[in-house]
């Protein structure tokens, strides 16, 4: 067996490279190594994975999915704002590019849902400056449309339906005792755990 040549130590080379290509400006810029981008491991909260690529799902919060979804949730206590936004697409970012194989996960066959107690003002005149469009295609569920990556919806559970969400519209820091007594309701017919 012949001799293998030893392994090239490729990023240490191009981190010189870069700084060397860029020095006549290195006084204004800082160079970070292996940065990294988060301080805990990086999860997204919910991913639903569609086992029937041709079946429309009925719920309206699902009418949006395909066949990978990312969901990110805030609790009532949290806001929505557009780094929240961003860092929702990252997620879907990251798994698009972790399959098994090239293009597994479609960029057409991905979307990002963003779930929050309250309507998230800032975050849609955030995206309203951007140039994207936000239009309310269920009551509390909006899509935004235009600048995005992956399709993507914006529900905002204190506005669904109490007849068909209450499920969500009790994840409340002030649920209605309707809102809690139709859940009840609801969970009582079912026949499994």
């Amino acid at each position: 067996m012949a001799d293998q040549p030893d392994k090239i130590a490729w990023y240490p080379g191009f981190y010189g490279a870069a700084e060397l290509e860029l020095r006549a400006d290195s006084d204004m810029l800082t160079f970070i190594q292996e940065y990294n981008l988060s301080k805990e491991p990086l999860r997204a909260e919910l991913l639903v994975i569609r086992k029937e690529p041709d079946v429309q799902i009925s719920n309206e919060i699902g009418k949006i999915f395909k066949g990978h979804n990312i969901i990110e949730y805030k609790n009532p206590d949290d806001g929505l704002t557009i780094d929240d936004f961003y860092k929702a697409a990252a997620y879907a970012c990251l798994y698009k590019s972790l399959g098994q194989t090239v293009d597994q996960y479609p960029e057409t066959d991905t979307t990002v849902s963003l779930f929050r107690d309250t309507y998230p003002r800032e975050l849609f005149s955030a995206l309203r400056s951007s140039g994207r469009s936000i239009e309310e295609k269920y009551p509390g569920i909006y899509y935004v449309t235009g600048d995005v990556m992956f399709a993507t919806q914006v529900v905002v559970t204190g506005r669904l339906s109490a007849d068909i969400h209450s499920p969500l519209r009790i994840l409340s820091g002030n649920a209605g005792k309707e809102d809690v007594r139709r859940f009840l309701q609801e969970i009582s017919a079912l026949k499994t755990p």
